[in-house]
């Protein structure tokens, strides 16, 4: 026998011949039940002390007792079995918290070698993969599938720069698959070489738009010289975007074509087009700046939204080429704290221009919007500019240079302070205006 019982057996046997008083454990073999049942009958007093005896020598003659193991072994095996599992979990967390090294498929990062073959490879084959600090080469897109994720080291000093040949403006950097689910994009700057679109979330099905509730999260990003510096798909919902720097784009620097995204504290300069373009409905816009946007087009803005219940909250449009905010065609819309400073930077004339122009809108409320900077009718640079069936919002300014007079221009057919202009509640630095 053992120095301590260990097995149920030890446990039976010298409970029974009195070196045991500890907790009887449940049979599992024929044999344990027999000893069980000889302890029971012990305890209730059904068989003698000399009947147990004779029962034990007959058991043991019949069935040997193996040497057991001793306290301090009994001990070891406990430990062995701790050590095991925990050795068990570190791995498990190295599995999900340690990303696999690019360069470990062959990514050189010189800004030179075409590392295109060496980082399909890498994210094919795992869900997360890391860039150390460098310039990777690639000419085609880079797809992440479902909870597939790549995290630079630095976003100021891990690039992946795109050099192919593409006349597909909408063809991107890096892409999730159609419908992905959960990809995640963090501290890696991406550059489209003035010819394609620096990160598109894709999902262009209303089934994958049912299915999930989240299409990427992108964090710490700089997307520059793009066609569409972001692109977030047309039944793409969910995405949370933070942090993201977009410079120099031919077109929309964040364009969003789906629905229940967010986009926080977000900056986009030198836009040729919108800096935000809110396309599609329920997206939710906080803590971001555009500057030096909408230099080619009119028609955009530093924000333009066309959709239904979208909202910006404490935003800013500074020095953009035209227009600071665009609401068109669209209705309950919520735009609180937003600030529109020194604007129509380059006083282009012959266009309606303005801080706030709504267009065709019904229903929306704009809270404490600052305008800071010139309304200079000379150069058609309005503080408002209200155009078609544009009733029933409500607007609540605070004009920080200007004349109150100058504030104000009413649709195409310049109606002054007509009926367009009473078909919605203006006020001006707490008074109702008009």
């Amino acid at each position: 026998m053992a120095d301590k019982p260990v097995t149920r057996e030890e446990k039976y046997l010298a409970y029974l011949t009195g070196d045991y008083t500890g907790e009887i454990p449940k049979p599992i073999t024929r044999k344990e039940k027999y000893l069980y049942e000889l302890c029971l009958k012990g305890i209730g007093g059904e068989i003698s002390p000399e009947e147990i005896k004779n029962a034990v020598n007959e058991y043991l003659e019949k069935n040997p007792v193996k040497p057991g193991a001793t306290t301090e072994q009994a001990q070891q095996i406990e430990q062995n079995k701790a050590d095991v599992a925990s050795l068990k979990e570190e791995i498990g967390s190295l599995k999900k918290e340690d990303p696999i090294n690019v360069k470990m498929y062959g990514a050189i990062g010189d800004g030179i070698t075409d590392d295109t073959k060496a980082i399909k490879n890498a994210v094919l084959s795992n869900e997360t993969v890391y860039f150390p600090n460098g310039e990777y080469i690639v000419n085609d897109t880079i797809i992440l599938k479902s909870k597939h994720s790549i995290t630079g080291e630095s976003k100021n000093n891990t690039l992946i720069k795109y050099v192919g040949d593409n006349t597909d403006t909408l063809k991107a950097v890096l892409s999730s698959e159609d419908g992905a689910y959960d990809t995640e994009i963090k501290n890696i700057s991406i550059d489209g070489g003035n010819k394609c679109t620096g990160i598109y979330l894709q999902a262009t099905s209303e089934e994958v738009l049912k299915r999930y509730d989240t299409h990427g999260v992108l964090e710490e990003c700089e997307i520059l010289n793009s066609t569409y510096g972001l692109r977030i798909g047309g039944h793409c919902r969910g995405a949370y975007i933070k942090h993201i720097y977009v410079k120099n784009c031919s077109r929309h620097g964040i364009y969003v074509q789906g629905t229940d995204n967010f986009l926080i504290e977000c900056v986009g300069i030198q836009i040729q087009w919108s800096g935000v373009y809110l396309q599609s409905a329920n997206n939710m816009v906080r803590n971001c700046r555009m500057g030096l946007c909408n230099k080619a087009n009119n028609g955009n803005a530093g924000y333009l939204v066309e959709s239904i219940n979208n909202s910006l909250i404490g935003c800013t449009a500074q020095q953009n080429y035209r227009n600071a905010l665009i609401i068109n065609n669209t209705s309950r819309c919520l735009i609180e704290s937003f600030q529109s400073d020194w604007n129509n930077a380059e006083k282009v004339q012959g266009y309606d221009t303005a801080h706030i122009k709504i267009l065709n809108t019904t229903l929306c409320k704009l809270s404490g919007i600052i305008i800071d900077g010139e309304l200079d009718d000379a150069h058609s640079m309005y503080g408002l500019y209200l155009e078609g069936s544009t009733r029933n919002n409500v607007f609540d300014f605070v004009i920080a240079h200007n004349e109150e007079y100058e504030f104000l221009e009413c649709n195409a057919q310049k109606d002054g302070l007509g009926t367009l202009a009473k078909n919605n509640k203006i006020f001006i630095n707490g008074e109702r205006w008009i």
